[in-house]
């Protein structure tokens, strides 16, 4: 099963469920992810978009032993200013160790961090230690930075990790 938390408009979601049989999203932007997440999938492929607190539900399917072979994080940014680098990172952290508490064994997770104020390189020891406090392997292939669909800022410097 196929489990997506922050899905906002749903598109992980929906790409997830082009090939997954189950897909689970969930979202605390109720319109837009009801919107979005449902009625575009395959035919045939169960698809549940629900809204919550994704906090409290990683922390509530944690504790009730469930298993998902894929999860996706995509949260909106943690840190909105410089103030709040801490609190984002305990953040990450937190939603990261959750979701590998979720992962059946040889399971995917993907995450991911729309925080400008926290760089590459900070961003992935958290998920490290979330990794390791979960007692996982170090996760495998990574792939940096914002995809292409994203604009640059060329008046800030640069994230290199």
């Amino acid at each position: 099963m196929r489990w997506t938390a922050f899905t906002y408009g749903g598109a992980f979601a929906l790409q997830l469920a082009r090939k997954a049989e189950r897909v689970i999203a969930w979202t605390s932007a109720s319109k837009r992810g009801r919107k979005g997440g449902s009625g575009r999938a395959q035919p045939r492929r169960e698809r549940r978009v629900q809204v919550a607190n994704a906090f409290d539900l990683l922390r509530a399917e944690s504790e009730a032993g469930a298993r998902y072979d894929t999860i996706v994080l995509d949260p909106p940014a943690f840190a909105k200013s410089k103030d709040t680098i801490e609190a984002a990172l305990r953040g990450y952290k937190e939603i990261n160790l959750r979701a590998f508490h979720l992962m059946s064994p040889g399971g995917v997770l993907v995450t991911c961090s729309c925080s400008f104020q926290v760089d590459d390189a900070t961003f992935e020891r958290t998920v490290l230690q979330a990794a390791s406090d979960a007692k996982r392997k170090r996760p495998g292939d990574r792939a940096p930075g914002a995809a292409k669909d994203h604009l640059l800022c060329w008046a800030c410097p640069r994230r290199v990790t």
